[in-house]
């Protein structure tokens, strides 16, 4: 499928499936969301640059690593092991590869939080988190 297509397909389906803050059950994703996501502190930043800087601002006790979806599948479920890691990955819907890379990642038998923000995807290791649980937010800030 051609890049631009892929994109506008991802892209209608996001906005079919994502929600909002009142979807949200978990408290941890609940205060995630209104407290980093759709916080718009960083006005001059870039949005994405907004966002990783809102989470290391708010989650000092989180090891928070940007990673390519080229890594291995190895190399992602050794991270998210450690307790209290956040990965963030960029341009999860960008191409068809950088998505399989993502709906790949987020399967993995781990439990834990994955965050699909379209441009972004966030997959977190919290221990207090005893189910593994996947979201779709809405975020007019990114």
């Amino acid at each position: 499928m051609n890049g631009k297509l892929f994109i506008i397909r991802q892209y209608i389906i996001y906005k079919y499936n994502a929600k909002g803050a009142f979807s949200i059950h978990s408290p941890f994703v609940f205060e995630l969301f209104n407290n980093v996501i759709k916080r718009k502190k960083h006005k001059k930043s870039l949005k994405k640059n907004a966002l990783i800087e809102n989470l290391n601002a708010y989650y000092t006790d989180f090891n928070i690593l940007n990673l390519s979806l080229k890594v291995s599948y190895k190399e992602v479920a050794d991270k998210i092991k450690n307790p209290f890691t956040i990965l963030l990955f960029h341009d999860i819907h960008a191409c068809k590869e950088n998505f399989d890379s993502w709906k790949r990642f987020i399967n993995m038998e781990e439990n834990f939080i994955s965050i699909d923000l379209f441009f972004i995807g966030l997959i977190i290791n919290n221990p207090y988190v005893k189910q593994k649980q996947h979201y779709i937010l809405r975020n007019s800030s990114l």
